[in-house]
């Protein structure tokens, strides 16, 4: 099971919306508001989420927690299957 942890990010100036996701108590990755509502893909910890372009836009975080909940159900990184 996926959760998403809403989070503020950056600094006094720049604030931004953010999520940290949270799989079998442990932190795997970390998502970004974009500017036009959509979210970014920020960081992973986890090699099993890790976009194989580096880069993945979501229309909205329950799209974002369906493919993360997909991901994370294998037992290897994508690229290693």
């Amino acid at each position: 099971m996926v959760r998403l942890y809403e989070i503020s990010l950056g600094d006094r100036r720049h604030m931004r919306q953010g999520w940290l996701v949270l799989s079998e108590g442990a932190v795997r990755g970390l998502l970004i508001a974009g500017e036009d509502g959509e979210i970014l893909f920020g960081l992973a910890f986890d090699r099993r989420i890790r976009p194989l372009d580096e880069m993945m836009v979501f229309r909205d975080l329950a799209e974002a927690q369906a493919w993360l909940e997909k991901r994370l159900a294998t037992a290897t990184a994508p690229s290693e299957v």
